[in-house]
């Protein structure tokens, strides 16, 4: 999907936090130009009985796109050290 899409639906949270991690690691999408601007959450549920979204009273905070950015620009920092120093 276009890095300015919504996130679509997931299964589990873990799947979410593992597609926003990729989208957020893009170096070309707008979550990883603009981390500061997106963050995910959990909103609801899917009930496979009713075949209907149920949402939660509030939304619940997952994870912020400028904390996997971050990570992922000391990782890098961190192999340039070590490549240096070999």
């Amino acid at each position: 999907f276009p890095s300015h899409d919504i996130l679509p639906i997931h299964s589990t949270v873990e799947v979410a936090i593992r597609d926003f991690r990729v989208v957020c690691e893009n170096p070309d999408s707008f979550y990883n130009k603009f981390p500061e601007d997106y963050a995910l959450y959990h909103i609801g549920y899917f009930d496979c009985v009713t075949g209907q979204m149920v949402p939660f009273n509030e939304p619940r905070f997952v994870i912020r796109a400028s904390e996997i950015v971050n990570v992922l620009k000391r990782n890098v920092s961190k192999e340039v050290e070590n490549a240096i120093q070999s």
